[in-house]
C-alpha cells in the first residue's frame, strides 16, 4: 500500500512465488476466514489485568491511610493548643473568616488542633482487607485459564506436593511446546530453508539432486529444532524415569537428552567417548551408565 497526500494507492503483491516459495512471512494465528492481522496474546485479559491493577492500588492506598496515626484535639473554650490550626483567612485577602473547605491531611503521628465548634469524624477503612488475597487469586486463576497457563506457573509459586507441581509444569510445557512448534513451522524452518537454498544456488554449498526431486530437496532442508529443556523439579526422579523409559524401549537416548537437558545426543557422543577413554587410561573408577556401582576395585572385590 502506498499513501499519497490525497488518497491511498493499492498494489497487489503475490504471497508465493511461481515455484511455491513464500514471498513474505506473516506470523499470526488465523482464527476466522478473511483475517489479515493477528490478535495480541493478552487481548482476552488486558482489561481484567488493568482493573486488577487499579484494585490493587486502591487496596494499598487504603491500607496506607489506615496505618496513619493522627490525633485531633478540639478545645471547647477557644483556640486549639496543639499543632497548627487550619488557615481560616480568605486566600484572596479578605480578612473575613470563612469555613475551611480545603480539608486536613493525615500524617504519621500528627497532632492537629481544631478550632472551637469543630469536630472530626473518622471512618474505619477496615484494612488490610481480609478478602483481598482470595479475590486476587481468583482473578489470577481466570487470567491463567485465558492464557492457557496453570495458576502456579503464572504466579511462580509452588506450595503443593511434587506431583502437583510437576503436573502444573507439564501442563504449561504442553502449551509452550505447541507454541514452539508453531513458531518453528511458520518462521524458523522457512528462514532456514531460504538461507540454505540461497547458499546452494550461489554455489557455496553442494547439494546433489537438490533441484531434481522435491523429496531430495526436502531431505537436504530437513532440520530438528529442539529448543530449551523444561526445568526439573527433582532431577533424581527425572533421570530415573528417563532410564526406565530407555530400558523399556519406549523412548530413545536422543529423546531423553532433548527432554532433560536439550541439545543433540549425537553431538555429545565424541566428548563422552573421549572422557571414557581418559578414565580408563588413567585407571580411574567410573560409574556405569546404568547408575550402578563403580567399576574397578570395589569394597566387595577387595
Amino acid at each position: 500500500m502506498r499513501r499519497s497526500r490525497r488518497d491511498f494507492t493499492w498494489r497487489t503483491l503475490k504471497a508465493f512465488a511461481d515455484d511455491g516459495r513464500p514471498m513474505a512471512l506473516h506470523l499470526y494465528d488465523k482464527t476466522r476466514p478473511g483475517q489479515t492481522r493477528g490478535v495480541p496474546y493478552l487481548a482476552p485479559v488486558i482489561e481484567l489485568v488493568r482493573q486488577l491493577g487499579r484494585y490493587t492500588d486502591a487496596e494499598v492506598m487504603a491500607a496506607v491511610v489506615s496505618g496513619m496515626l493522627t490525633v485531633f484535639v478540639r478545645n471547647e473554650t477557644g483556640s486549639p493548643d496543639f499543632g497548627p490550626a487550619p488557615d481560616l483567612e480568605n486566600p484572596d485577602g479578605d480578612p473575613a473568616l470563612q469555613a475551611d473547605d480545603t480539608g486536613l491531611e493525615l500524617g504519621y503521628g500528627s497532632v492537629v488542633g481544631l478550632p472551637n465548634g469543630t469536630n472530626i469524624e473518622t471512618v474505619d477503612p477496615n484494612r488490610p482487607n481480609q478478602a483481598f488475597d482470595p479475590f486476587f487469586l481468583a482473578v489470577v486463576r481466570q487470567i491463567g485459564m485465558a492464557l492457557e497457563l496453570p495458576f502456579e506457573v503464572l504466579i511462580k509459586h509452588f506450595t503443593a506436593s511434587y506431583s502437583a507441581a510437576r503436573a502444573a509444569l507439564e501442563d504449561a510445557w504442553d502449551y509452550f511446546l505447541r507454541r514452539r512448534g508453531w513458531l518453528v513451522s511458520q518462521f524458523c524452518q522457512p528462514v532456514y530453508e531460504a538461507v540454505i537454498t540461497e547458499a546452494i544456488v550461489s554455489g557455496r554449498l553442494a547439494a546433489p539432486g537438490f533441484f531434481h526431486s522435491p523429496l531430495i530437496r526436502r531431505a537436504w532442508l530437513g532440520a530438528l529444532w529442539t529448543g530449551d529443556a523444561p526445568n526439573q523439579i527433582d532431577p533424581v526422579k527425572e533421570v530415573e524415569a528417563a532410564k526406565r523409559r530407555v530400558s523399556l524401549r519406549i523412548s530413545t537416548r536422543a529423546e531423553e537428552r532433548a527432554r532433560l537437558l536439550g541439545g543433540d545426543f549425537e553431538a555429545i557422543q565424541p566428548q563422552i567417548v573421549k572422557e571414557e577413554r581418559w578414565l580408563e587410561d588413567n585407571g580411574l573408577n567410573r560409574e556405569e551408565s546404568t547408575g550402578g556401582k563403580a567399576a574397578g576395585n570395589s569394597e566387595e572385590e577387595q
